[in-house]
């Protein structure tokens, strides 16, 4: 398992169709600089602006480059929602789901419908910002309910976990240790993510980072990191299916 899975951007042309083209240019980028793990349809990644027929598409790009774990994000469930679309994915994130706050037997609940419905290793994603609550508290119950619960992404750090975690908050990858790192950050830096994680930067490398990160997400969105790309010369525009923009 890659320790630096990177949650890719969907580029899209003016018609807010897929460029795959672009697509593929930026797989080629992060792949070229190390990359061995790919996050595809995930919040950076638009993933609920994508349909099934979408993400099966880029999941079989992105399965084509030789040695690549493929991620899958589960960002959108209902109890009569199938999976079969994200059968090429060799593991899950699972984003969080709740928008009103839930009780400890709704989440339990939530995971075992998701373990039901599908065969792979899945990462759970604690944001409580976006669900108004946070598992932390529930990982010992989470983790009972199967072998194939094996990690969390983590943006929350009060309370370290004791389970295996990647970081979702850049900064603090610099800073504490942790398994590993799921990084926005690293669709414009991957070698500089990979040396973070690693805790192998230099004190100028770590400052660089640092910066960036903070720079990319003062205003929290794909846009950011699509236009850093498209300066970059890596995709061919910043076009987003969000009605976002960046104010200044």
């Amino acid at each position: 398992m890659d320790k630096n899975p990177v949650p890719v951007i969907t580029p899209f042309d003016s018609e807010l169709c897929i460029d795959f083209d672009s697509f593929k240019s930026h797989l080629d980028f992060l792949y070229t600089n190390g990359i061995r793990a790919f996050v595809i349809g995930g919040t950076t990644g638009e993933g609920l602006t994508l349909t099934k027929d979408e993400v099966g598409q880029l999941m079989s790009i992105a399965k084509t480059y030789k040695e690549v774990e493929l991620w899958a994000c589960v960002v959108s469930f209902s109890k009569m929602m199938d999976f079969t679309h994200l059968h090429q994915a060799d593991y899950l994130l699972v984003m969080p789901q709740f928008f009103v706050r839930p009780g400890q037997h709704d989440v339990l609940d939530f995971y075992k419908l998701i373990l039901e419905k599908t065969c792979q290793n899945i990462v759970m994603y604690n944001n409580p910002v976006r669900t108004g609550v946070s598992i932390a508290e529930m990982y010992p119950e989470l983790l009972e309910l199967s072998e194939r619960i094996i990690g969390v992404k983590e943006t929350v750090f009060s309370n370290l976990p004791s389970i295996r975690f990647w970081y979702g908050d850049d900064v603090a990858a610099a800073e504490q240790a942790g398994y590993g790192l799921i990084s926005a950050t690293a669709n414009v830096e991957p070698n500089l993510s990979q040396k973070i994680s690693h805790h192998i930067c230099t004190a100028e490398e770590k400052n660089e980072w640092l910066k960036l990160a903070k720079d990319m997400f003062a205003f929290p969105n794909p846009l950011c990191i699509k236009r850093r790309l498209k300066e970059m010369g890596v995709i061919r525009n910043d076009i987003t299916r969000f009605p976002i923009s960046i104010y200044k």
